[in-house]
């Protein structure tokens, strides 16, 4: 979702999800596809995406790679 939404929005639909996964049927789905269902709160997420944005911004970097 946009990163401007009001955090009482991302918790209410972090919420739901979590709801959503934690039903058996659902959560046996996503395992079969072959994922992992990983419960972390919107502001771990968030810490996370910003730490592989840095890992992977070094990467780029350091190997000078371009896009075509």
């Amino acid at each position: 979702m946009p990163s401007a939404t009001p955090r009482a929005i991302v918790r209410n639909i972090h919420a739901d999800s979590v709801k959503a996964v934690n039903l058996p049927d659902v959560r046996s789905r996503i395992m079969e596809l072959g994922n992992e269902v990983i419960g972390s709160t919107p502001e771990e997420f968030d810490a996370f995406v910003a730490d592989e944005i840095k890992r992977w911004n070094k990467v780029i970097t350091e190997k000078g790679i371009r896009a075509e």
